[in-house]
């Protein structure tokens, strides 16, 4: 059940626009004029004269050295128009139990923001900062958050989500006469502010419903907290990590990330999804075998916990005893986090104290998703809902998770690289292996999409084995 509402907003937006940058200009024929440079295309240009009138002249008519200083200009001022649609989304009644333990019935409520590009070049790098609030009545807290938008081709639109909240039915007692019912009344966000930025820079702003004076200042508060802390000064030389001749080298990269372990007990597969900021995640985090488990490690990641985790499960050890071995013989376990399923039984994971907020995890019966730097808790509750609302193969769920976790905001670095591993008995190439699903995306503006592209190809080329 989805409720919409509907507004519109242009934003024309100049980037940088100086406003006293004026320069003498020249014609073919020798004329000069003082102006700014307001906007450029190929063919034209519009200037704005000290006197603040705006006007456009074709760069055929000007000196050639203009028209090379214009095209250096138009490398650093990019122009942009657009619109900005944004709807309230609700979804399916449902219940949530409160911190007391009481039973609300609610609904999730989000916003879904749609970015029309009305120019004629591609439009990138366009984040989206927001603040949703509850109903006044509420007790519930506003939810600030951050949203991404892929690039957006010419006269097309890219989209993006706002995180879910929770919003309770109110209930409202009507008396006929001597009875009365109770019913449960319509229930949705009071509104949002939003602010809107291209390439880093602020490029308009947004409000919609009933929103607060200092919605602004708050949104800037939180945005403030969001910057995770500086790394601590590499050691001079190397660090022994695990008991063992293991060493890792003290510059190795944070590998800020999300991911998830699950399985399909339909099938018995096993497997691992991960998106990191990173190089070559699928390098570093998923680790599977078939009949044996799946394990992740990632922040300051030791990857032996991938090789030796599967020998711990191999040996029959449940994943919360794999996990337990693992980190209590790191002495940097701090800087660790990991999450392990095994074929059976309840999946484990771990968050070190010195991970970087946010970070956490949450497990389910078939799954653990876990993340650190990430933009907030909700980017792994939206990916265990996702999980476990999805229809599909073992792969297309992990990825729905994948999805999620990027709608709610992600990781609060960015995008770059990404893996899905899912491990099978027989259903390898040829039958001669278990990495039935092994694609890695380890460079990429959009690695989630590219991955999903990528598993498109995978399923219409190497077919499942006949049973």
């Amino acid at each position: 059940m989805n409720r919409i509402f509907r507004l519109l907003l242009l934003l024309a937006v100049m980037l940088p626009l100086p406003a006293q940058e004026l320069r003498t200009f020249t014609s073919v024929k020798g004329d000069k004029i003082q102006a700014a440079i307001v906007s450029a295309t190929d063919t034209q240009v519009e200037f704005r004269k000290d006197d603040t009138k705006r006007y456009k002249v074709n760069l055929a008519t000007l000196s050639e050295e203009d028209r090379k200083y214009i095209a250096e200009w138009r490398k650093t001022h990019r122009h942009y128009k657009v619109q900005v649609v944004p709807s309230q989304k609700k979804g399916n009644s449902r219940e949530e139990k409160g911190f007391a333990g009481e039973v609300a019935k609610g609904n999730d409520c989000w916003y879904v923001i749609d970015v029309k590009n009305t120019e004629a070049e591609v439009l990138a790098g366009v984040r989206m900062e927001y603040i949703i609030y509850p109903p006044g009545d509420s007790a519930l807290s506003p939810l600030p958050g951050a949203a991404d938008v892929l690039p957006i081709a010419p006269k097309k639109a890219g989209q993006a989500a706002t995180a879910k909240l929770f919003v309770p039915q109110k209930k409202e007692e009507f008396r006929n006469g001597l009875s009365s019912v109770v019913r449960s009344s319509e229930n949705a966000l009071a509104g949002f502010y939003l602010e809107l930025f291209v390439d880093g820079k602020p490029a308009g702003a947004l409000k919609s419903g009933t929103v607060p004076e200092d919605a602004a200042a708050s949104l800037k508060g939180w945005r403030e907290k969001q910057t995770p802390p500086p790394a601590a000064p590499a050691p001079a030389t190397e660090k022994k990590m695990i008991e063992k001749n293991i060493t890792i080298f003290p510059d190795a990269p944070l590998v800020a990330t999300f991911s998830i372990v699950a399985r399909d007990p339909a099938t018995g597969e096993l497997g691992v999804a991960v998106q990191s900021r990173v190089l070559g995640v699928g390098a570093i985090v998923p680790w599977a075998r078939a009949s044996v488990g799946a394990v992740a490690t990632q922040s300051y990641a030791n990857v032996t916990y991938g090789p030796e985790g599967l020998k711990l499960l191999a040996a029959d050890k449940s994943a919360e005893e794999t996990l337990a071995a693992l980190t209590s013989a790191d002495e940097r376990k701090a800087l660790r986090q990991a999450a392990v399923i095994a074929p059976r039984g309840k999946p484990a994971t771990f968050t070190g104290g010195e991970c970087i907020d946010w970070a956490g995890g949450r497990t389910g019966e078939h799954y653990s998703v876990q993340g650190n730097i990430l933009a907030g808790e909700t980017v792994v509750s939206g990916m265990a809902e996702a999980f476990e609302k999805t229809e599909g193969t073992l792969a297309v769920r992990m990825l729905a998770a994948l999805d999620a976790a990027q709608a709610a905001g992600g990781d609060k670095r960015g995008m770059q690289s990404a893996a899905l591993l899912v491990v099978r008995d027989g259903w390898g190439y040829g039958g001669q292996s278990d990495r039935y699903i092994d694609l890695r995306v380890d460079d990429h503006e959009s690695p989630i999409k590219e991955l999903r592209r990528v598993y498109e190809l995978h399923t219409k080329i190497f077919l499942r084995p006949k049973k």
